[in-house]
């Protein structure tokens, strides 16, 4: 929802790009940006299962889910 939200304000403040066919790119739900930004719905919304259904929807492994959120909170703490 977030770059849905952005991309569609950029219509409103450039007003040369309002016709501009405004795709979603793939590189964009990749960033880790936007993965915290799934890991902390996901934990909002679903505290006792949040790993699991955080690994179906990236389609990644438990495993490498748990260890990319431990690297991430390591990031944010230093």
């Amino acid at each position: 929802m977030h770059y849905l939200y952005m991309y569609n304000s950029w219509r409103y403040l450039y007003k040369g790009q309002e016709n501009k066919d405004l795709r979603f790119d793939s590189k964009d739900f990749n960033a880790p940006a936007t993965l915290d930004l799934i890991f902390q719905y996901f934990r909002t919304k679903y505290p006792s299962n949040w790993e699991e259904r955080c690994s179906l929807l990236l389609g990644l492994e438990l495993s490498a889910l748990r260890a990319y959120y431990s690297n991430r909170k390591y990031f944010y703490n230093k």
